[in-house]
């Protein structure tokens, strides 16, 4: 929440204050860009951070709110139907582009067009490990927290007790 907080407050605000001023190149593609590279090439986490889909989707609900309500949608849609919460990521931001070309409506409307689909070129080049996992079929898929829990704790009991037949290898969530 806190990302997608990064995201939308500096967006939105710019986007009030400089709506009236009537530049060429909208100004607030700046502060977006500001969010998500530092976001995702935080320098206090040694210019490793995120992934830019929670700033992201701030930033993008702040420029167009019914762009970012769709992204939502389409993540929602293919999390909840594949449990892949990285497939769900990589559709939402490639949706972004698509929904604001038929959805977008701003005078620096070519300006936000090319912008969000270098943005969402960006978030999926950095999910190009999950999407690897994916084509490969090794892709974690999330699992209702108290099942992993309960899981993990029946397979560390299990380690420790001879005679249970469960396999070596524990449960993917016990990671």
């Amino acid at each position: 929440m806190l990302d997608a907080a990064k995201g939308f407050v500096p967006v939105f605000f710019a986007g009030k204050t400089t709506a009236e001023l009537g530049y060429s190149v909208d100004p607030v593609l700046f502060i977006v860009a500001g969010a998500i590279l530092g976001h995702t090439f935080s320098p206090w986490l040694r210019f490793k951070g995120g992934k830019a889909i929670a700033t992201g989707v701030g930033a993008v609900l702040a420029l167009s709110p019914a762009t970012g309500g769709i992204a939502l949608a389409v993540f929602a849609l293919m999390f909840f139907t594949t449990r892949f919460v990285s497939l769900g990521s990589i559709c939402g931001a490639l949706s972004v582009p698509v929904s604001y070309a038929f959805l977008g409506e701003s005078p620096h409307y070519l300006d936000h067009m090319v912008f969000l689909s270098v943005i969402a070129a960006f978030v999926n080049w950095k999910h190009r490990t999950n999407i690897v996992r994916l084509l490969n079929g090794t892709e974690s898929r999330a699992v209702k927290r108290k099942l992993a829990l309960t899981t993990c704790v029946f397979h560390a009991k299990a380690a420790t007790d001879s005679t249970a037949k469960l396999p070596p290898v524990p449960h993917e969530s016990c990671h």
